[in-house]
């Protein structure tokens, strides 16, 4: 049974009528890592930039599983993936039914909660109890960005020409820029194919990509970006235009803007992996009148936290077995930090492969659970390789298939560390294990028990039995 409150026990801040508190707009996308102009890439994302400049940029923010279906799971409940019972991408994952999310809490706080575009909750989003769901084609169609953008400006301008003061929760989910729009296949089912979008986003000649430290500079790379940085700026055009909506009609006076995406972009060493370019995400926030334009926040903030952020801002009791913790007192300027660790995990993405994580401001620990794990390959190491395997990436075939590492084809492979180390400031692309360096034995020691602690505290199965989420029933 969901929770019943009235405004009275909700403890509304400064004791607001409804009219008065801030409506909220979450918008999500697939797989940006921090590919923006914000965070000092050279590409050019202007309606990016003017938000995070009219608002709060987020230098450290993070999923807290490197995954699309858990991590959106995960920021909408509030929990970590093995807490709210969705630890893979596979079809057969999703979330129960009776578990809450941001959208039920705000639907018992007086909200009206609406969603345009993709989600991936849940199989049938009606399933997820939005009051109201925005469509345009009725088709994949509705997911494309501007699509998408036209469904939140007619909600906008339809609710402003009835005067309607009902705070609202807009949530609009983005498929772009999932590498599925974009990279070139022949499968003719594939959306790319289907629907023409890399015709859509256009290719970049080779001499404008930019390939960052973390990713080889090869030709499976630079393919891969000559269509991602276009695909970014489409994105980036039609953010503009609701954006400017939203000005247009007054809503920037009491609302609050979120733009976040699920974690990294795809490529060797990030999306689907526990390393910082799996883990790291674009995230910056609007609140005029409350939230400094051109903010930044180096603190540590994971995608769990927004749920009871957002909730605290609605005046919403933040239910007491979320994981996340509110930074809203440090967008006040209350306080000047957010939490010293975050926690984060990988289970399933094409295959099973338990990882856990512990990231604090200086150091990244992880901890590889499956016994058979196979070695990922640094960018040094993928450029020394001969040819062919220089020029790809060679860790496709065991992060992107549904394989098993028991196989007998990846017996030959190197096996993973057990555990890895990272000194960020020295080594901020992540691409030298110190984990068996004498001098950071004290190090490695004191996050190995932090992230023991936290595995404890959360009930988290992979620390008795690394299989325990192995769960083949639920394959697709």
């Amino acid at each position: 049974m969901l929770p019943r409150w009235t405004q009275a026990q909700a403890g509304i801040k400064d004791n607001l009528p409804a009219d008065q508190r801030p409506n909220i707009i979450y918008m999500v996308c697939h797989d940006l890592g921090k590919h923006i102009s914000p965070y000092g890439v050279p590409i050019d994302t202007p309606s990016f930039q003017s938000l995070s400049d009219s608002g709060i940029l987020f230098n450290n923010a993070f999923c807290s599983t490197p995954c699309c279906m858990p991590s959106r799971c995960s920021a909408m409940t509030g929990k970590h993936a093995h807490r709210n019972g969705n630890v893979g991408t596979n079809h057969g994952w999703q979330l129960a039914k009776e578990q809450l999310t941001i959208v039920d809490y705000l639907n018992e706080g007086g909200y009206e909660t609406v969603h345009a575009g993709f989600q991936h909750e849940r199989p049938n989003r009606k399933d997820n109890r939005y009051q109201k769901l925005l469509y345009k084609t009725h088709t994949d169609l509705d997911y494309f960005c501007e699509n998408v953008v036209d469904q939140g400006i007619e909600f906008l301008e339809k609710r402003k020409s009835e005067d309607n003061t009902q705070p609202f929760y807009l949530n609009m989910g983005f498929v772009e820029t999932h590498s599925s729009q974009f990279l070139p296949t022949t499968n003719p089912n594939s959306w790319n194919v289907r629907y023409g979008r890399p015709e859509t986003y256009g290719i970049d000649p080779d001499d404008e990509v930019y390939v960052p430290p973390s990713m080889p500079d090869n030709e499976r790379t630079r393919e891969m970006f000559r269509r991602f940085q276009p695909c970014i700026r489409f994105l980036d055009h039609h953010l503009g235009r609701f954006m400017e909506t939203v000005d247009r009609l007054g809503y920037n006076n009491n609302t609050v803007i979120c733009f976040v995406t699920d974690h990294g972009y795809f490529g060797a060493r990030h999306k689907s992996t526990i390393y910082e370019g799996g883990m790291e995400i674009t995230a910056m926030m609007r609140w005029d009148n409350h939230i400094a334009p051109g903010a930044n926040l180096d603190g540590l903030v994971s995608n769990i936290d927004f749920t009871p952020t957002l909730l605290e801002i609605a005046g919403v009791p933040v239910p007491a077995d979320v994981d996340g913790k509110s930074f809203l007192p440090v967008l006040l300027g209350e306080q000047t930090e957010t939490q010293e660790a975050i926690f984060t995990q990988r289970n399933h993405h094409g295959n099973y492969d338990p990882v856990r994580s512990i990231r604090t401001k200086d150091f990244h620990y992880i901890r590889n659970f499956h016994p058979l794990a196979k070695h990922l390959y640094t960018v040094a190491e993928t450029m020394a390789m001969s040819s062919p395997d220089r020029s790809g990436w060679p860790n496709s075939p065991i992060m992107g298939g549904a394989s098993h590492f028991e196989l007998p084809k990846y017996e030959n492979w190197p096996a993973r560390a057990k555990e890895e180390l990272y000194d960020i400031n020295k080594d901020p692309d992540e691409q030298h294990n110190v984990a068996d360096d004498p001098a950071y034995a004290e190090i490695k020691a004191k996050m190995a028990v932090m992230l023991e602690e936290e595995m404890i505290r959360t009930e988290d199965p992979v620390l008795e039995d690394p299989y325990a989420l192995d769960d083949l029933s639920k394959r697709a």
